[in-house]
């Protein structure tokens, strides 16, 4: 598998993934549910995890489609560079989980880096979707306004 497809194949994961996992956290954080706060900040762990391939494979494929035609270079740096801020992000949400772990027979400290865990995971999400939608844009010309690829492909069906 090369490295386009491992980017293609994982990158929705960290984006779906994180939303998902959120909205249960904020409904464990505020309804005192510490089972699924425990199962949340693992699966922080884990989708940060998966993004470090997203991440580096990502890097590769630039350097794959760089200088094909078809692909806009524009939105690829732009990509590029939402990703770099999403994927620090995620891993400091996946280190706060982490360290939470270590201070969680301390409810006082825990609970605390379980509060910060609810504005860290909201920037996440927005820098991920600003990163997913700027990824899009690259080949998917209709993103970018320009129908005419898209009427062009149906036609000759």
């Amino acid at each position: 598998m090369n490295p386009i497809e491992v980017h293609l194949r994982l990158n929705h994961f960290p984006i779906i993934g994180l939303i998902v996992l959120f909205i249960l956290f904020v409904y464990a954080y505020f309804f005192k549910k510490k089972e699924i706060i425990t199962a949340c900040k693992i699966g922080f762990i884990m989708l940060s995890l998966i993004s470090i391939p997203v991440y580096y494979s990502g890097e590769e494929s630039e350097e794959m489609l760089e200088h094909k035609s078809g692909y806009n270079s524009e939105e690829m740096a732009e990509h590029e560079e939402h990703a770099e801020q999403a994927y620090i992000a995620i891993l400091i949400m996946g280190a706060v989980s982490v360290i939470s772990f270590f201070f969680a027979k301390n409810e006082k400290i825990g609970n605390r880096f379980n509060a910060f865990l609810v504005p860290i995971g909201f920037v996440v999400i927005m820098l991920m979707v600003i990163t997913g939608i700027h990824g899009g844009k690259i080949k998917h010309n209709e993103l970018n306004g320009d129908t005419s690829a898209t009427i062009l492909e149906h036609e000759n069906d």
